[in-house]
């Protein structure tokens, strides 16, 4: 039952952890940041829940090293975003544009996720199709 309780703690973490940077770290940033930077902040904030904080709280639910896991998870996450707000205030602050690296990392993360996730549809349905094949297989046998 505790295993039980770890693998559910995860998730609950990660939403609290989620809602409470989005409403007290860069919520009030965020009226001071244009429609770019306000794009590129909160896009890099779900990047680094999804690329970070997926496998971070994940682990939790392992004993004892999830622990340190969802704690390093935690200050690593809340660290990062509140950086690239800051940053992003600052250049914001001095009318700067977006810089090359901010454009080009936004743009190779959008695509790797979504080659991640068509990856999974295709192996979701290769998997799907190999165990249907299967079992009209042994079923003819």
């Amino acid at each position: 039952m505790a295993h039980l309780g770890g693998v559910l703690l995860a998730p609950l973490v990660a939403v609290v952890h989620m809602v409470l940077l989005r409403i007290y770290l860069v919520g009030e940033a965020r009226r001071y940041l244009g429609p770019t930077r306000r794009l590129f902040t909160r896009w890099a904030a779900r990047f680094a829940f999804l690329w970070l904080g997926l496998p971070g709280y994940a682990a939790m639910a392992a004993p004892l090293v999830g622990i340190v896991s969802g704690v390093a998870t935690f200050v690593v996450l809340t660290g990062v975003i509140h950086v690239y707000t800051a940053w992003s205030l600052q250049r914001e602050r001095r009318k700067a544009p977006l810089m090359l690296w901010e454009k080009a990392l936004m743009t190779g993360l959008a695509v790797l996720t979504a080659a991640v996730i068509v990856a999974l549809a295709v192996g979701g349905v290769l998997l799907g199709w190999s165990i249907n094949a299967l079992v009209e297989r042994m079923a003819s046998d």
